[in-house]
């Protein structure tokens, strides 16, 4: 039981890293587009940024999903709220789901009692 904890804890430390990221190129091509509307529309008809990013951002929405579904120990109910949470929000939504320190430590006390 203790190994699943680690790795739970392994692992949300991992997606919060790809959260950061994710959230830093999202930020960044917002204020580019807020900044230098030309140059984006430049990038997004030579290179498909704005397609690319679409599908780094689904498939980061899609990992997340995957994951509550695979790995968290909740019940049915909640990972349904938080995977419609996600999926509606998108990264607003993943960093709400993100736990905090109450929420892993609670996630201890849920994987030592299975």
């Amino acid at each position: 039981m203790k190994q699943i904890k680690k790795v739970v804890l392994k692992n949300i430390k991992i997606l919060k890293w790809f959260l950061i990221s994710l959230t830093l190129v999202e930020l960044l091509y917002t204020a580019m587009n807020w900044i230098d509307l030309k140059t984006i529309i430049a990038l997004d008809l030579e290179y498909r940024v704005n397609l690319i990013l679409g599908g780094v951002h689904l498939f980061f929405v899609g990992f997340f999903v995957f994951y509550i579904w695979r790995f968290m120990p909740y019940n049915r109910k909640e990972k349904i709220n938080n995977s419609l949470m996600i999926l509606f929000l998108g990264v607003i939504g993943m960093w709400l789901w993100i736990p905090n320190k109450k929420e892993l430590s609670k996630l201890n006390n849920l994987t030592t009692l299975v």
